[in-house]
């Protein structure tokens, strides 16, 4: 009014909830692009193919808020199964003597062939694994004495061609993981 006192107001509600879902997936693309290709490039000028899963998989743990990553080789040797090289480990927050096995174990070329384990899933159904468990369920099948347990898990096999070369893994993701 004349006096500078409010009258009326006038406005306009839009629901933005789906545009700021797609932003946020698309940065969460974005990141996840930026994460293959930082350690790749690391990867070709460094030759460090250790240290560069290490990286990734820490960026993995930071954009999944999952607790424990994994990464390995699938080889096949003299026999028909396969199994697992493993080239990084993050977070595994084993007591010092379960660290210790596990540093001479990795020093000396450590392997999993046990098919009957999380990573056995993916070796044998070469296709991604998610096992979401309830409070107060886990799954330590095939784990080594001192494991964490494993409430929820992912594993992405890795493809050259058709030919299954490695897989990542990533568990104890707080709600879970579902194939989104």
């Amino acid at each position: 009014d004349d006096d500078g006192k409010l009258v009326t107001l006038t406005g306009t509600v839009q629901d933005i909830t789906e545009l700021r879902t797609t932003q946020l997936q698309v940065e969460k693309q974005s990141k996840l692009l930026d994460m293959l290709h930082h350690p790749t490039t690391d990867f070709v000028e460094k030759a460090d193919f250790v240290g560069t899963m290490s990286d990734m998989l820490k960026t993995l743990l930071a954009l999944t808020g999952s607790e424990y990553a994994f990464a390995g080789e699938v080889l096949y040797a003299d026999r028909e199964e396969p199994y697992i090289k493993p080239h990084a480990i993050c977070k595994i927050d084993w007591n010092d003597e379960d660290q210790e096995k596990y540093n001479h174990l990795v020093k000396s070329g450590l392997e999993f062939s046990n098919m009957k384990t999380l990573f056995g899933d993916v070796l044998q159904h070469k296709s991604v694994f998610i096992h979401n468990l309830d409070t107060g369920e886990a799954k330590q099948v095939g784990m080594p004495d001192g494991h964490p347990q494993i409430q929820s898990y992912l594993a992405v096999p890795v493809f050259y061609g058709d030919e299954l070369v490695g897989l990542y893994a990533l568990a104890n993701r707080k709600d879970g993981y579902t194939d989104k």
